[in-house]
């Protein structure tokens, strides 16, 4: 009605929700089902979170496809540093339409539009582009059903001094059709040439509570919310500023938000009861300039990963016990042996040589870029040649993802892991037997042999416990926590990234991406 406000209209609606609810409660449960089963199945993932006689409706019924929830990994997202376009790394579909970085139907279409990914949850990507004018903008998305929404402006941080903000994204399409941003405050690297105020260096960081600006689309809008701190806070504003405040990992499990935030803590914010924690690195996790560990979420609830050295991997799970919240180290292997054994050099100094597995990197920055306007027919033909790599490396592979086999590593009903490597130089048969690990050694020399290259974290399974990894930017590994197995998915270098300089060629962040096909 004329002169309503917003929040009156949306006690209004409430108020008729439940009255229909109620009215639907008197109906017998196949009545109800026979109406359910009529809606979409956005619809259907929004009514199955009114109430528990609705969800048992859907859930005995199998109503909700679950091939359509963001249930098992499509690919990686990749941001290669000096590429302002995110490639995209994944086993090509046949009968899904194709996903890649080249998210050419933002608002004003064209190359500055193409996206950088930003944060990932459940389906939906964050991700900034640039206008004609160069103005940045924000979007969420989802490249599978091609949902696009601009993100309006964030307010700046409350504490402005030498300060940003890094945005991080809550969805979970089994419980609402909405999703939330969060803006968590970080701080400017100090190199002792920023105008400091000492009271508000000294001050205790997160503060005791904190408020934060949300972005809700059930409402459109930034709004604060005020979170009151349990536990000690991590440091200070000075502390802050020893490491960069690039953007991290976040993780959303079980209604609350695990934030990756400067100096390595983990920020715990409770979306049911206003609270958060502040959660210490894991034990051995020395404070260094860069990030020293990957926030991911697996079968068991919230992990990280760390590569010390070269190549020694080791994982944590969150311990969230009523009275204690810590990492416990769950695994602690050195990779060395499978790759010395598998003679796996780096690819970038063998011309010719060829990584070949099931995934594929899409090389959009290349393909797209402005220094591939005369080349297009040698792209197609890439293109073309990369698919056959990557059906030959599937040929004869059985596939099948309810399996407790850890002899395969499966992510969905058409995607398995396996890799062979041709070139240069060959591997003895299928990289997939169990390791023997020594652990006499340096972590970078086995029987006086050095290897010259690095792994590093992409992200975990999230419902099984697989690490991604990337080997010298050159070939994505799938590494088994259970079984210790490795498995070569397919070269990740970017096309002519080799014209980089060579301290230039690195991965700044990446985001295991789950498709979900509901928003």
């Amino acid at each position: 009605m004329e002169g309503d406000t917003a929040g009156d209209c949306q006690a209004e609606a409430e108020r008729g929700t439940a009255v229909t609810t109620n009215l639907l409660a008197l109906l017998p449960e196949d009545v109800l089902a026979d109406i359910l089963r009529r809606l979409a199945p956005r619809g259907l993932a929004a009514s199955r979170c009114v109430c528990k006689a609705w969800r048992d409706a859907i859930d005995a019924r199998r109503l909700l496809r679950t091939e359509l929830l963001p249930l098992s990994p499509g690919g990686i997202f990749i941001n290669f540093h000096n590429y302002y376009i995110s490639e995209f790394f994944s086993r090509p579909s046949t009968s899904r339409p194709s996903i890649s970085g080249k998210h050419d139907y933002l608002p004003d279409a064209g190359t500055r539009s193409w996206s950088k990914v930003l944060d990932h949850c459940n389906g939906l990507l964050l991700v900034v582009a640039y206008d004609v004018l160069d103005r940045r903008l924000e979007y969420v998305l989802n490249p599978a059903t091609r949902f696009c929404a601009p993100l309006p402006p964030c307010p700046p941080p409350l504490v402005e001094m030498n300060s940003s903000s890094e945005k991080y994204l809550v969805y979970d399409p089994t419980i609402s059709p909405h999703y939330e941003v969060f803006s968590i405050t970080s701080f400017w690297y100090n190199n002792n040439r920023l105008p400091e105020d000492p009271v508000v260096e000294q001050s205790e960081w997160p503060p005791s509570i904190y408020v934060i600006h949300v972005f809700s689309s059930r409402t459109g809008c930034w709004e604060q919310r005020s979170y009151v701190r349990e536990g000690e806070a991590a440091g200070t504003i000075a502390d802050m500023r020893h490491s960069p405040g690039d953007q991290r990992n976040a993780v959303y499990w079980r209604g609350a938000l695990y934030v990756h935030c400067q100096s390595d803590f983990v920020m715990r914010i409770s979306l049911a009861n206003n609270k958060y924690q502040v959660i210490k690195p894991p034990k051995g996790i020395e404070l260094q300039h860069f990030p020293q560990f990957h926030l991911g979420k697996s079968e068991k609830g919230v992990y990280c990963a760390s590569i010390h050295g070269r190549c020694r991997i080791r994982v944590w799970i969150l311990d969230q016990s009523p009275y204690k919240m810590e990492w416990v180290l769950k695994h602690n292997n050195n990779l060395i042996e499978w790759l010395l054994k598998n003679k796996l050099e780096n690819v970038r100094h063998c011309p010719g040589r060829k990584v070949i597995g099931p995934w594929i990197l899409d090389d959009v920055n290349y393909y797209y870029g402005k220094h591939m306007q005369d080349d297009d027919d040698d792209a197609e033909t890439t293109v073309q040649e990369r698919l056959k790599w990557s059906l030959e490396a599937s040929e004869g592979v059985k596939f099948a993802f309810d399996t407790d086999n850890d002899d395969k590593v499966y992510y969905n009903s058409d995607d398995s892991i396996v890799g062979e490597e041709t070139g240069c130089s060959s591997s003895e048969g299928l990289l997939d037997e169990k390791l023997v690990w020594s652990f006499d050694c340096k972590d970078d020399i086995l029987n006086g042999k050095w290897y010259s290259g690095y792994i590093e974290v992409l992200g975990f399974h999230p419902y099984k416990e697989i690490v991604f990894l990337s080997e010298s930017i050159t070939r994505g590994l799938a590494y088994h926590l259970k079984s210790s197995k490795v498995q070569i998915m397919g070269n990740l270098y970017p096309a002519r990234y080799h014209q980089e300089l060579g301290n230039e060629q690195l991965i700044r962040s990446s985001f295991l991406y789950t498709p979900s096909w509901l928003k």
